[in-house]
This record gives structure tokens, C-alpha cells and sequence, in this order.
């Protein structure tokens, strides 16, 4: 694409500031990129489902984002699906939960927002933040007081995760078995180290 000015547009006086920037530029392409799951982790969901194993995942990444990448893991993301840890000032709205007038967790079920909202909920309402497949926006503290919630309800917790990093040792220490996945390589960097999750399996 030749972005070039001609004819009478090229009177400077007319032009956004901007256009200085891209003046006589040639857009060439743009590349992107996406965090994929492993190809195999669908599978292991559904044997696991078959034996009585219900996976979990907890995500430091916000529900936009964990509903996409969830659902490329065979996660069911529609009505009940997900809750986020991260907690709410009481009348402060959430920018990234999802809202629509159809099937929205957020608008037609009022999940809790948060570990102590968790615990009210389970307390006053009922036991769905026990069923949910994700949790979002967790941290290592919140995670391991989920997984203090899930056995105070005498639910057995597996946590898989990996085990180079220190951010799961928390976590690790509040199951009652925890698996280590040593995934530790040199193409492994910092970005991927931040990003990457923790699996709770419940028995």
C-alpha cells in the first residue's frame, strides 16, 4: 500500500499531526502471535473427566483472555464456566468481565468475585464455585486459598504445575499430592515463565 499524499491533499495545513509519521511509508505486513495449549491436553481433560478427575484451571490471565485459551483446551466456557479471583470493591464493575444480554456468566449468574466472596457464596448461596473448570486473574496466594476452600468442602486437590518455578511452591504445599512438571529448557523465556498457569485436579 503506497500511503503517499497526492493531489490536493498534500496541503500540510489539512493533515493530522500523525500523518508525518507514516508519510511515504510502505506497509509491509504484521505478525502476531497467541499462547497455545499443548495438542494433547483435550484428551487428557476427557480421561481424566472419565475416571472421576475434575480438572481445574486457575489463569493469572483475565477472562477475556482465559475463556479463548480455555476453550482451545476442551474447557466448557459457557453458563456457570468461570470465576475470578481477583477481588471487587463493592460497586467498582470489572473491565474484563464478559457481558452480553445472551447466556453471560457474569450477567445472568453473579458469580463471586474473589476468594472471600467464594467462601460468603458457598456460606449463603450454594456450592457452584465448587463445580466451575476456571478460575481467572489468580495469584500464588489466592490459588493456594482455593485450594484450601476445596478440601475445607472434603474435596481431595491434585495441583500439577511446574516446578521450576517458585511462585507454585505455595500451592504445591496446600494439595494433598502435587505433581512437578519439569518443562525447563532454554527456549523457555521470561514472558512464558510469567504467563504460564497451574492445573488443580479434584478427586
Amino acid at each position: 500500500v503506497d500511503n503517499r499524499v497526492q493531489g490536493d491533499s498534500a496541503n500540510k495545513e489539512t493533515l493530522p499531526h500523525e500523518w508525518a509519521l507514516v508519510s511515504n511509508q510502505i506497509f509491509l505486513g504484521m505478525l502476531g502471535s497467541s499462547v497455545r495449549p499443548s495438542k494433547d491436553i483435550e484428551f487428557i481433560i476427557e480421561t481424566l473427566t472419565d475416571a472421576g478427575v475434575r480438572f481445574v484451571y486457575f489463569s493469572p490471565r483475565n477472562m477475556r483472555r482465559t475463556k479463548e485459551l480455555a476453550s482451545q483446551m476442551g474447557i466448557d466456557v459457557a453458563w456457570n464456566c468461570a470465576i475470578s479471583l481477583r477481588p471487587l470493591d463493592e460497586g467498582q464493575d470489572d473491565p474484563h468481565r464478559m457481558t452480553s444480554t445472551y447466556a453471560d456468566w457474569d450477567v445472568n449468574a453473579r458469580l463471586p468475585h474473589g476468594v472471600e466472596d467464594v467462601k460468603r457464596h458457598l456460606e449463603e448461596v450454594d456450592n457452584v464455585p465448587l463445580l466451575v473448570s476456571l478460575f481467572t486473574d489468580v495469584t500464588e496466594e489466592t490459588t493456594s486459598q482455593m485450594v484450601d476452600v476445596f478440601q475445607e468442602y472434603n474435596e481431595t486437590v491434585i495441583a500439577v504445575g511446574l516446578c521450576h518455578l517458585s511462585r507454585n511452591d505455595g500451592t504445591f504445599a496446600a494439595a494433598d499430592i502435587s505433581i512437578g512438571v519439569d518443562f525447563l529448557n532454554e527456549e523457555l523465556n521470561q514472558d512464558y515463565n510469567e504467563e504460564h498457569s497451574i492445573g488443580i485436579l479434584q478427586a
